[in-house]
């Protein structure tokens, strides 16, 4: 499968796009201190968000899932700068 740009598409999983908000804690985490993010796009492996700070790839995060009791578990595969108020960030769902 080929991207737009004739970039191979790697992924595992179609894409499906799903604007919503959504929170996280950076892990390990000893505050359980809560990040913003959006979310703009959701797989059954992985996600893509939009958030304010930067995440690191290979950083892990749980996803809260707006306060709710499921808890997701993520690991940031990659990080790009979108505009000057957010990053873009590739998760892979663990």
């Amino acid at each position: 499968m080929q991207a737009e740009n004739n970039i191979p598409n790697r992924r595992r999983h179609k894409r499906k796009q799903k604007m919503d908000t959504i929170e996280y804690v950076i892990e390990p985490s000893t505050t359980n201190e809560t990040f913003d993010g959006v979310l703009v796009n959701v797989s059954e492996s992985g996600l893509c968000i939009l958030t304010n700070d930067l995440l690191n790839k290979g950083q892990q995060i749980r996803i809260t899932d707006n306060g709710n009791t499921t808890n997701k578990s993520a690991v940031v595969r990659w990080t790009e700068k979108y505009n000057d108020l957010y990053y873009k960030v590739g998760l892979e769902l663990l």
